[in-house]
C-alpha cells in the first residue's frame, strides 16, 4: 500500500513539471509602493529558461512622466525583455502552447509603443503575451489570467534534466591548462630563476639596512 502511495506521488508530481507553463507575476510600480502590487509581468518557463515580458514607461520617475500619465495622457512605453533565474512569486497561469518566445516577441511587436493609464498599459500587454504564449484569444487570455490572480497558485519549476559533463571539453581543458603551465615554466632556465633570487635577496637586503 505505502509503495502504491509512493508510486501515485510521483506520478502527479511528474506530471506537474512536464510541461512548459505560462507563469504571472505582479510586482510594485517603478518608484511606487513595494506593497502595492499592481504591476504585471508574463512569462513562460519553457523547461530550458524562463523568457519574460512587460511593458512600463520610459523615464517611468521623471516629472514630465508621471505629469502625463496621471493626466490620462499617453506617454512613451518601453516593452521589456526579460530573463529569470527562477520562478519565485510567480503564479501559474496555464500550459503553454507551441508558441515560441520568438512567435511572442512578433506578436507583441504588433502593439501600441505609448502607453496609458486606461486603454494601453501593463495588463494591456501582458494579456497579449498571454494569448501569444497560450494559443488563445483575448478574451481567453484574460480567463485565464483573472483564475491565476484569483488561485495563486506558486509555480513549482519544470523539472530540468541535469546538465552533462562534457569529458571530451574537460580533457582538452586540462591539457591546455597543462600545456600552459608546462610552457610558462620553461621560459626560464635554473641559472635564471638563480639570478632572479639572487636579485631579490639583494634588494631585501637593501632594505633592511638602515639609513647612514
Amino acid at each position: 500500500m505505502r509503495a502504491l502511495f509512493l508510486l501515485c506521488c510521483g506520478a502527479a508530481a511528474s506530471a506537474a513539471v512536464t510541461e512548459p507553463r505560462v507563469l504571472l507575476k505582479l510586482s510594485p510600480l517603478i518608484g511606487g509602493p513595494k506593497l502595492l502590487r499592481v504591476h504585471s509581468q508574463l512569462f513562460v518557463d519553457s523547461g530550458a529558461g524562463i523568457d519574460g515580458w512587460d511593458f512600463v514607461p520610459k523615464d517611468a520617475t521623471a516629472p514630465a512622466t508621471l505629469a502625463r500619465l496621471l493626466t490620462l495622457r499617453a506617454a512613451p512605453g518601453d516593452a521589456r525583455r526579460l530573463v529569470a533565474n527562477d520562478g519565485v512569486g510567480m503564479y501559474d497561469v496555464g500550459a503553454a502552447a507551441a508558441a515560441s518566445s520568438d512567435a511572442i516577441d512578433a506578436a507583441l511587436a504588433e502593439r501600441p509603443t505609448d502607453l496609458h493609464l486606461i486603454s494601453n498599459n501593463c495588463w494591456s500587454h501582458t494579456i497579449d503575451a498571454a494569448a501569444a504564449a497560450l494559443g488563445t484569444d483575448r478574451g481567453g487570455a484574460v480567463r485565464a489570467l483573472v483564475g491565476a490572480v484569483l488561485r495563486r497558485r506558486p509555480w513549482r519549476p519544470v523539472a530540468r534534466p541535469p546538465i552533462e559533463r562534457d569529458s571530451v571539453a574537460e580533457a582538452l581543458a586540462a591539457e591546455k591548462s597543462k600545456r600552459y603551465g608546462t610552457s610558462l615554466a620553461g621560459l626560464f632556465s635554473e641559472e635564471d630563476r638563480a639570478r632572479a633570487g639572487a636579485s631579490i635577496k639583494a634588494a631585501l637586503a637593501d632594505e633592511a639596512e638602515p639609513p647612514g
